[in-house]
């Protein structure tokens, strides 16, 4: 092991500028949570910095899309931004939820958190029907 060598990283090198999310941004990862409150599922998704009138929900079939757009161009602030990490803006999210009632939908969005309560539809139990082979 006396050949072996360790390197430590270099604050100073020029490399070690490039991997930081200053040049490479990587995807927003919102927190989302779903859960089952009643006869309902409920989706939970921060996404602050929004109004209201910049979101938009659609269901369709089996599937909830979530989208969020600033609808005007915000004035920005004289600062010269080296990296810029708490804003949005724009936000799109499929989720496939399956039984819902979609006529009795209800969203509310209020301190950043967008909340939708997606009612289930009763399942009819059916009968098993025994089949004779012929």
């Amino acid at each position: 092991m006396r050949n072996s060598l360790v390197r430590r990283p270099d604050p100073f090198s020029l490399e070690a500028l490039f991997d930081d999310d200053l040049f490479w941004p990587k995807r927003m990862h919102e927190r989302l949570d779903i859960y089952k409150e009643g006869n309902a599922m409920v989706v939970e998704v921060e996404i602050p910095g929004f109004n209201k009138e910049d979101i938009s929900l659609d269901f369709n079939g089996d599937i909830l899309t979530i989208k969020a757009q600033h609808k005007e161009e915000r004035q920005e602030e004289k600062r010269h931004y080296v990296m810029r990490s708490r804003s949005l803006e724009s936000y799109s999210r499929q989720l496939r939820i399956e039984n819902i009632d979609s006529k009795a939908i209800e969203a509310a969005y209020e301190e950043g958190i967008l909340k939708v309560k997606l009612p289930m539809l009763e399942l009819q139990q059916q009968e098993v029907k025994k089949i004779e082979v012929k």
